[in-house]
């Protein structure tokens, strides 16, 4: 099937986001890492805050473990609602809007928390907080796709990923120093301070190119595509374009349901579901074995409780050492072969499945136990690089804000399905048949990944010497595209 010519608008998308991936790297790139990265540490840091602070609140309201259960769901359900909502709001009313929107609703709805009378106003607020959380790591994904040079995409998504990842150590933090000291009101009260990023998007985070374009404003998106090479390039001359991955026509606004029938549509269908297979499905089996580990380690491996936190609270560390090396292992790898990246990806995906089996189906010794531990959020960090990388490359542009929305919300739904999923076959048939289903489910996953995923096009990176700037990459490569 031969598609049919770009439109005028389409066209002068594509140039004007080609030439934004044609750039080198930047001071400008790494203040919008910085930026989105903060957005992104705060966003955990706030899902966290409910484990952080359940000691005090199950003491001043007197509720019991399955009420502490809902406290912490509650934000989870308010975003798994707005994930896909504030996406696809975002392709019609602009990206750095709705970023801007999420942080003030999380912010104050977290902060107002602290005034809660009752244990039933909290959890309503703690929804309304997720509402505003919700949304804000598929923005900041699509942001930093959209934005990163073609060529160091896979890096700059493995950092964002690790800042992602430290807002669980944030909240812990806010723990220690506010929480223990002064109450779980002060704690919630912190969280006001984060509505200043709000400006700081407003005043520092560009549109979205095809944003502007979609809407008209061509002559706004080219002056922004100038003022941004002006500020990189500095007075040097300007790369060629480089042609980024497939992508789909601007067009007119589509709707939520529109969105979704065209990623589960004939054209993109394969690709949708290669990353339901190397995300949302091993998040579900995998994160729902990880929250029995506590259980599981004192029952049937034998370790005392503070043992278990101790192993746990180190090893996640490790999470994010694996996503920040996953950003200087991906771009090498991408270049290597169009298929560079499904592979990693899918190499990943079996590892998140075989390192619970092997770290439960054995008695170790307590060393050992906490090196594969270690070795397990490890590999889970570098998936999870690998993971948000992908995702913005298989989308279509022009669907990419609704797609990672969407995309997250089968992920919060895949999370709150595990832990209930992995329960019930704990029960039944024990943490051997539990970790085995864990196995199985991993490599069907990663098989898929690796036989239908997206192939990317060759990545070409401009040859960029120390005191200019001068082309030689071939944009017209005759290696034919995989149409999905």
């Amino acid at each position: 099937m031969v598609d049919a010519p770009p439109s005028g608008r389409e066209s002068q998308s594509r140039e004007l986001t080609a030439r934004i991936a044609a750039l080198p790297m930047s001071r400008w790139h790494y203040n919008m890492i910085l930026l989105t990265g903060a957005i992104l540490i705060v966003d955990t840091a706030d899902q966290g805050l409910a484990s952080a602070s359940q000691v005090d609140i199950a003491r001043d309201f007197g509720v019991q473990q399955t009420e502490l259960g809902l406290l912490i769901s509650a934000a989870f359900f308010g975003a798994t609602f707005s994930a896909a909502l504030i996406g696809f709001l975002a392709d019609r009313f602009g990206r750095r809007r709705m970023i801007a929107l999420s942080i003030l609703l999380f912010s104050v709805a977290t902060a107002g928390a602290a005034l809660s009378q009752d244990f039933s106003h909290l959890i309503v607020l703690r929804v309304v907080a997720g509402i505003g959380y919700g949304g804000l790591l598929p923005l900041a994904w699509a942001f930093g796709s959209e934005f990163a040079p073609t060529a160091r995409r896979g890096r700059t998504l493995s950092w964002l990923n690790a800042f992602y990842g430290a807002g669980s150590a944030l909240a812990y933090l806010i723990g220690l120093v506010v929480i223990a000291p002064f109450g779980w009101r002060w704690g919630f009260a912190v969280f006001l301070i984060p509505a200043l990023l709000a400006v700081l998007v407003l005043r520092r985070m560009p549109e979205g190119v095809p944003y502007l374009i979609r809407k008209g404003r061509i002559d706004e998106a080219r002056a922004q595509v100038e003022r941004i090479e002006e500020k990189v390039l500095r007075g040097q001359p300007r790369p060629t374009p480089v042609l980024d991955a497939d992508e789909m026509a601007m067009g007119a606004d589509v709707s939520l349901l529109g969105a979704a029938r065209q990623l589960f549509g004939r054209r993109h269908l394969l690709a949708t579901a290669s990353t339901i297979m190397a995300w949302p499905v091993p998040a579900m089996f995998v994160t729902g074995l990880l929250s029995f580990y506590p259980l599981i380690f004192v029952n049937d491996l034998g370790l005392s409780l503070p043992q278990v936190l101790a192993f746990l609270t180190f090893s996640s560390f490790m999470t994010i050492l694996g996503r920040v090396l996953s950003g200087f292992f991906l771009d090498p790898i991408r270049k290597l072969s169009p298929s560079g990246m499904k592979i990693y990806l899918a190499v990943g995906v079996a590892f998140f499945g075989i390192m619970p089996f092997v770290i439960i189906a054995a008695t170790w010794s307590t060393a050992v136990l906490f090196v594969l531990l270690c070795a397990q959020y490890l590999l889970q960090g570098l998936w999870a690089g690998a993971a948000m990388t992908y995702v913005p490359t298989v989308l279509p542009l022009a669907l990419r804000n609704s797609g990672l929305g969407l995309f997250s919300a089968l992920t919060n739904t895949a999370q709150i399905a595990g832990p209930i999923l992995i329960g019930t076959v704990l029960e039944v048939g024990g943490t051997r048949a539990a970790s085995t289903m864990v196995l199985i489910a991993s490599l069907l996953c990663a098989f898929f990944v690796l036989v239908f995923g997206h192939r990317e096009r060759i990545i070409v990176e401009p040859d960029l010497p120390l005191r200019g700037i001068s082309v030689n990459a071939d944009t017209t490569s005759t290696e034919p595209q995989q149409q999905i």
